[in-house]
């Protein structure tokens, strides 16, 4: 009786000493896979959240006859997009960075750059460009 007396003495000691004591689980830390999922869900998300009308309206709206835009890659992030297309002449660019300038949507639009290609026998501007959205 006395040695089970003890030792209810002793657990019950224990047990105030670890209640007290304020341990915690600790959470152990993500795997990779479980970093990668995370990584994809907020790639998803930060597509969600691009004014995909907005842009669309805008590249639409400064359309021109003998341009075409090839890509439009948005970043939510820092809230820029680039373009990139080509044209059948240096003058039809110039007047589609402008008229894109102009889109009330867009802001800091500006051509990052370009270069002659042949396509089909005939010489076309390539070119990249980038904007911010409001």
């Amino acid at each position: 009786a006395q040695v089970h007396e003890a030792a209810q003495s002793r657990h019950e000691r224990l047990a105030d000493r670890l209640r007290g004591s304020g341990l915690r689980r600790t959470a152990a830390p993500p795997d990779a896979q479980t970093l990668a999922d995370v990584r994809r869900a907020n790639a998803i998300i930060e597509q969600l959240v691009v004014p995909w009308d907005a842009l669309f309206d805008a590249v639409e709206s400064a359309d021109l006859p003998g341009l075409a835009v090839l890509a439009l890659t948005p970043n939510a992030r820092d809230r820029s997009v680039r373009l990139a297309g080509e044209a059948r002449s240096m003058e039809e660019l110039l007047a589609y960075v402008d008229r894109m300038a102009a889109q009330p949507a867009l802001n800091q639009v500006h051509l990052l750059g370009y270069r002659m290609v042949p396509r089909e026998g005939v010489s076309v501007i390539a070119f990249t460009m980038a904007a911010t959205w409001r």
